[in-house]
């Protein structure tokens, strides 16, 4: 999907894409929004991608259309994609939740001309066998609402196919190392500009804070390229020929665990009083503090909690 193609210009006149992202620590680790920025200034379009981000600690979509905060930065300002994400979504009520929350902001965004994005995360490496269940269940998301899918997780199985031995979790095994985001990153950068990553400036060429934790060595940096072109490949190409017929729905199940559709867990599990309903300790690891750069970059009004 081109979407500097049409864009609104920037000051210069030239076309510029306007990113929101609604999600979670799987969005604010590593600090993705600045990511894309910085690959992008890296293959010459400076300026011309901006990405803000509405993520907090645990929030699934449910949450985030109940807290309120999400929904006022979509309708207060003009966004060229709106890219929505919740935690692994492997259950069959998450993926309810998961695809009905997406509805709504769809809703939202269209009649403001936003396009919506989804972004496919990945299982914790306990559950690794759960990774066709993510992307199902994104997959199906994205057909309800029209939208795209821009599927990391896949990304990721691309490049472990090609390297086995990238680190792509980070330390706890659930949220993504520097290298991991920066994948993602890839990924987003062809989506919105419609270019291909492979043969991109690797991150050690840029002066950019952003990317000063992501170390690969070349060889690495063509795989994760590789990897990363092929995933929305494939992802594009199943758009084009999958039928639109929506999946039967599945009734949200009070009892659905809520570290399926959130991310965050450990002893201190924050329930957000908006979320509506209690659910077991979560058994996902407590996302890291967010980084100062990355609380920065949050909608006014929407910085992130620290747990």
């Amino acid at each position: 999907m081109l979407l500097l193609c049409g864009a609104a210009p920037a000051a210069d006149g030239q076309p510029s894409a306007r990113v929101l992202f609604i999600g979670n620590s799987l969005t604010y680790v590593n600090d993705l929004p600045a990511m894309i920025e910085a690959v992008a200034a890296q293959a010459g379009l400076k300026g011309r991608i901006t990405c803000r981000a509405v993520a907090l600690p645990g929030f699934s979509l449910e949450d985030h259309w109940n807290d309120g905060r999400a929904l006022r930065a979509l309708q207060q300002e003009r966004w060229t994609l709106a890219v929505l994400q919740q935690g692994p979504t492997t259950l069959p009520e998450s993926e309810a939740s998961l695809r009905t929350y997406a509805k709504k902001f769809a809703f939202e965004a269209s009649a403001r001309g936003t396009k919506v994005a989804l972004y496919g995360v990945w299982p914790p490496l306990s559950r690794i066998g759960s990774f066709d269940r993510v992307a199902a269940s994104y997959s199906h998301a994205a057909a309800d609402v029209s939208g795209a899918v821009v599927p990391v997780g896949e990304g990721w199985r691309a490049a472990w196919r090609r390297d086995p031995s990238l680190l792509l979790y980070g330390a706890d095994n659930f949220h993504p190392s520097p290298l991991g985001t920066y994948l993602a990153a890839l990924m987003f950068f062809e989506h919105l500009t419609g270019r291909s990553p492979i043969g991109l400036p690797g991150p050690s060429r840029s002066k950019d804070r952003a990317l000063r934790d992501v170390h690969v060595a070349p060889a690495q940096l063509r795989v994760l390229q590789e990897a990363a072109a092929e995933a929305n490949a494939a992802a594009a190409g199943a758009a084009r020929t999958r039928s639109f017929r929506l999946q039967p729905e599945v009734a949200v199940s009070v009892s659905a665990p809520r570290e399926d559709r959130a991310c965050d867990g450990g002893a201190g599990c924050p329930r957000p009083a908006s979320a509506g309903r209690e659910s077991a300790r979560c058994s996902y690891p407590a996302a890291p503090a967010p980084s100062r750069d990355a609380v920065g970059r949050q909608m006014p009004g929407a910085q992130m909690r620290r747990w």
